[in-house]
C-alpha cells in the first residue's frame, strides 16, 4: 500500500492521524489501526500482516483480514491511498 502523494500521516503506539491535504480532513486511527497502516506501508502483504495480528490478538485470521480488508476500502474511499495501475495487455 501507498499513501497517496497529499497525504501526510504518523503513528504512534497509541494511534494514528493521517491528513488529506486536498480536504484538510483528518483520518484519525486507533492503535490496532495505526499498526495496520505503518505495516501497510512498510510494504508488509495482507496475510503476513493478518496473521500477526491474529496471534497478537487471539482472533481468528479470517477476522484480522477482514479487518485490514476494510482499512483499505476505507482509506480508498477516502482517497488517502494510490492503487496500483492495471497493466493494459500488449
Amino acid at each position: 500500500m501507498t499513501p497517496a502523494p497529499h497525504v501526510h500521516w504518523t503513528c504512534t503506539d497509541r494511534g494514528g492521524a493521517i491528513l488529506n491535504l486536498r480536504t484538510a480532513r483528518w483520518t484519525l486511527l486507533d492503535p490496532t489501526a495505526a499498526h495496520m497502516w505503518q505495516r501497510l506501508t512498510d510494504g508488509t502483504d495482507t496475510d503476513t500482516l493478518a496473521t500477526e495480528l491474529a496471534t497478537t490478538h487471539h482472533i481468528p485470521h479470517e477476522r484480522a483480514g477482514a479487518d485490514i480488508t476494510q482499512l483499505l476500502h476505507q482509506a480508498d474511499a477516502a482517497h488517502l491511498i494510490t492503487r496500483p495501475r492495471a497493466r493494459r495487455p500488449r
